[in-house]
């Protein structure tokens, strides 16, 4: 038989223990290759303290990041918890009121509901909240509320309204009043509630 010329019946050569080393190195070294550069892809780089702290001040990624599970937020503004109840009694022929709600210096308060109760001898009721700029500059804005009557107790009508309602007031700038008004006399009074949370200014 000729060496030189290929026969269809001869059988393939059996690959050596060196060729299928150097072949498996191969497809490692290549794997390895895409591995590290998808790494590389997704890193996150890490800035601002150094010295070999682990507890770096900024994050920043490149690539594609799946989070699984719970992620805290660092420094999320601080949310106090805030309540707090006007109330305003009304004389035998006033008809309309105002209270304010008091923020304390250098929060600003998130307001997240309102309640609303007015009762009254006669007649009905209405309530509106107003967001009155420092000096009384002009205009106001407003956020009006609905009372809705439900019933007589004790000879008087009673007007009730909660709302889930979001406003951010800053007490530099604005002051949070809420006024009722009726359409007829005798005795009465209203208390109004929010509810929300405190933030640093």
């Amino acid at each position: 038989m000729n060496p030189g010329i290929d026969t269809p019946n001869q059988p393939s050569p059996t690959p050596t223990i060196s060729a299928l080393t150097s072949h498996r190195s191969r497809k490692l070294a290549a794997s390895g290759i895409g591995f590290a550069l998808l790494f590389a892809l997704a890193t996150p780089t890490f800035a601002g303290k150094t010295g070999g702290t682990t507890d770096p001040t900024v994050v920043t990624v490149d690539g594609v990041v799946e989070v699984a599970g719970a992620v805290d937020v660092l420094k999320e503004p601080v949310k106090t918890p805030f309540i707090q109840t006007q109330n305003y009694n009304f004389t035998a022929v006033q008809t309309y009121a105002t209270v304010s709600i008091s923020i304390p210096a250098g929060k600003r308060l998130v307001v997240e509901s309102i309640t609303c109760l007015a009762r009254v001898t006669s007649g009905e009721a209405h309530c509106w909240a107003q967001l009155t700029n420092v000096g009384d500059v002009l205009p106001h804005n407003y956020a009006f509320l609905t009372l809705t009557n439900q019933g007589v107790f004790n000879n008087q009508s009673y007007f009730v309204g909660t709302h889930k309602i979001t406003m951010r007031i800053d007490p530099t700038q604005m002051s949070l009043d809420f006024a009722v008004e009726r359409n007829a006399g005798g005795a009465g009074d209203f208390y109004i509630t929010v509810h929300g949370y405190l933030e640093d200014l």
